[in-house]
Order: C-alpha cells, then structure tokens, then sequence
C-alpha cells in the first residue's frame, strides 16, 4: 500500500513538474515533509518507480505530439523533396546537438548534485533565481507574437545554448522546462514555439535517463508491478495534461504565474526547512 502511495504521490510530481516551470524536485521537498514519506529511498521500487516515471512522462510527449513527430519523419526520409528533407534534417540535427549538454553534464555531474546539491536552501534558491530569470526572459522577450516556424527560428547557436541550460536544470529547484523556456525566449522564440520545443527536447534526454535505468531494472530481486503501473499512468496522464493546457495557456498569457507560484513553493520549503 506504501508503494501505491509513493507512486501516486511521485507520479503527480512527475507528470506536472517535468513539463511544467515549477521544478519537480521543489515539489518532492513538500511532499516528504507532508506525507512523511522517504521519497529518496524506498529500496528495490525506488529505481522501479524512477524508471517508471520518467517512462511515463516520455508516453506523455510523445503521445501528444504523435502527428507531427511521424509528419517529421516522413518528411525527413523525403528525398525527392529536398527543401523538406533539409528542413527535417537540420531540426533532428538540433535536436541531438541541444541534448547532449545535458546528457554530458547528468554522466559527469550526477554524483556530486546528488551528494551535495540536494537541500531546501539551494532547491528554494534556485526556485526563486531561475523563477525571476524566467520572468525577466518573458517581459523583455521580442519575439512573443512571432510567426516564423520553429524551423526557421532554431539555429545551431541557439540549439547548443539551450543545449547548455538544460544541463543547469541538474541543480534541483531549476525546472528542465524552466530554463530551457527561459532560454529559449531570451534567444527570440515567442511563448509557445520555446515551450514547444522546451516538450521536445525532453524526448531524448528523458528516453536516454529510461535507457540507462532498464537494465539495472531487470536486475531487481522483486518488482511491485502495480506501483509500477500505477507510476506509468499518473504520470504520464498528468504529463499529457500539462503539456495540452500549458501550450492553451500561452496563446493568450504569459509565464508570471508560474513564477508567483515558484516563490510561494520556495517560501514553504524555506518554512519547513527552518
């Protein structure tokens, strides 16, 4: 029942905070002081319910851009249309470019966030730092009403920097989609195109993090599976969510609410750490 627990609790945290700028693992802090639950180790289920949850987040993005991730890969092996078939390859080319900072920065610095980054002061500072960035990138942003296609927007520079923000989302309290949007509308993609591909740009680092985790999954002695299953679903149901309001959001508003929400997150874990 415990494990049920953990996986409904993390699943929610998951599927919201991955896609969402409110940072997951502001959230975690909450929950473990709420639940009294030991979030960080809850033995064998623990890798189980990680893997679980970042495999649902990835069925989430996928799922929800599905038409135009298969309309790209048509597109892509198009070789009578060249200017299509450019198209499509310079946009996965920027996309593998953008990843692998982050991939990069998880492999060498994973260990050292884990050991020493994870603590209410530096989630709650980077919640409140990154939240005012973010909003500082949302107001001076140029770009809000553009109607030039991701395509011709994104170039390799800009990739490779939003490439290198998403490594800093490795300090807990920063929010992967935070300051890769954050990036992304400093660099002139308007709302939607930098959450956009902020959602994106998540298919290949989270789909390498589920990689990297299966083997090490089938090596556990015993596996609850309805936790597991129950992980997978939250999980990617809430992430699916977020995405589809998150982009209904923008249209029309911008991201100062999410910010307003960061500080008052940073200010209970300040509250509860104290």
């Amino acid at each position: 029942m415990i494990e049920i627990l953990y996986a409904l609790i993390l699943g929610l945290i998951q599927g919201l905070g991955e896609f969402l700028p409110i940072s997951s693992s502001g959230h975690l802090v909450i929950a473990h002081q709420l639940f009294n639950l030991n979030l960080e180790s809850v033995g064998d289920s623990d890798l189980a319910l990680d893997t679980a949850l970042h495999f649902g987040t990835l069925l989430a993005v996928v799922y929800y851009f599905r038409k135009e991730l298969i309309k790209r890969w048509k597109r892509l092996w198009q070789l009578k249309d060249q200017k299509k078939h450019r198209q499509e390859r310079n946009f996965f080319y920027l996309m593998a470019i953008a990843t692998i900072p982050g991939a990069l920065a998880g492999i060498l610095l994973d260990d050292l966030i884990e050991n020493y980054a994870r603590t209410p002061i530096i989630v709650a500072g980077a919640l409140v730092g990154y939240g005012i960035l973010l909003l500082i990138a949302d107001v001076t942003s140029k770009a809000k009403n553009n109607k030039i296609k991701l395509n011709k927007k994104l170039t390799l520079g800009k990739a490779v920097l939003i490439g290198i923000a998403q490594a800093l989302a490795l300090v807990p309290g920063t929010s992967r989609s935070g300051i890769t949007i954050t990036a992304g509308l400093f660099l002139g993609l308007s709302r939607k195109q930098a959450a956009k591909f902020s959602f994106l740009l998540s298919i290949p680092i989270i789909a390498g993090a589920s990689l990297v985790q299966l083997p090490k999954l089938y090596a556990l002695k015993q596996i609850n599976m309805v936790a597991v299953s129950v992980a997978i679903f939250v999980s990617a149901l809430t992430g699916f969510l977020a995405i589809k309001y998150m982009l209904k959001y923008l249209q029309k508003r911008g991201y100062y609410v999410f910010v307003i929400y960061r500080i008052i997150i940073a200010v209970i874990i300040w509250q509860v750490a104290s």
